[in-house]
């Protein structure tokens, strides 16, 4: 019995129930909903930005000289250059 109260309630609703609706979107809630947008996407990309970072700076740290190594590289260089030069 209670089943079919349920079912008959259920379908009274549905047969009774709302018409179509008239969806009416105006220039206003157009350009909030294209700000959203802009907003979502400029904080995908600060996310982006701030989630590589840690994971270059490992890249650089395990791939790349250091700066000190560099340094002393151009340092030996240049010496190197003024000893031919004197020659």
């Amino acid at each position: 019995m209670r089943f079919l109260v349920k079912v008959s309630a259920l379908l009274f609703f549905l047969v009774l129930g709302a018409d179509e609706a008239a969806a009416y979107i105006d220039p206003g809630t157009g350009s909030v909903i294209f700000g959203a947008v802009g907003y979502v996407i400029a904080a995908g990309a600060a996310f982006i930005a701030i989630a590589l970072k840690p994971v270059k700076m490992l890249y650089n740290r395990v791939f790349k000289k250091n700066q000190a190594d560099t340094e002393i590289e151009a340092e030996i260089d240049e010496s190197t250059l003024k000893d031919k030069t004197e020659i």
